[in-house]
């Protein structure tokens, strides 16, 4: 359903806003189970295998929605939660 999806995903660090973008992977993790791997871009710039996100479907917030107001097909706002 979401693989090969591009998600932005919205952190807020010390009050700032920060936004990293990336193309997720559905997988199966022995001690999480379903989980989306989010393969970091910088700059447009792949990352594949350098920086990877890891969140368990199960605990996605209801924040996961269709947005593509950075530029993706997805956006997860943590910095709202």
């Amino acid at each position: 359903m979401y693989d090969g999806k591009r998600i932005a995903v919205v952190f807020s660090i010390g009050g700032n806003v920060r936004v990293v973008c990336g193309r997720i992977t559905s997988d199966e993790d022995l001690d999480l189970g379903p989980v989306l791997r989010v393969e970091l871009e910088q700059n447009g710039n792949d990352l594949t295998g350098q920086t990877t996100l890891v969140l368990p479907e199960e605990l996605l917030p209801v924040g996961l929605r269709v947005d593509d107001r950075y530029g993706c097909d997805l956006c997860l706002d943590l910095a709202a939660a």
